[in-house]
């Protein structure tokens, strides 16, 4: 779904905020019950990281 996305970003021009691999290296460790509640849905501190990759590219037009 993220290449997809990506790539539909990639048509029109837009942004995308790529947040696998954040993930990924947050969750080296195997603690991955910190970031996601059941693998997918994001905790509150996953929501947080979420935030941070999301306000990078707000940044960007502000």
């Amino acid at each position: 779904m993220a290449e997809i996305s990506k790539q539909i970003a990639e048509k029109y021009d837009f942004d995308f905020v790529s947040l696998q691999n954040r993930f990924d290296k947050l969750s080296c460790d195997g603690n991955t019950g910190h970031w996601t509640a059941d693998g997918i849905h994001p905790t509150i501190e996953g929501h947080r990281i979420i935030k941070e990759e999301l306000q990078k590219v707000f940044e960007k037009y502000i």
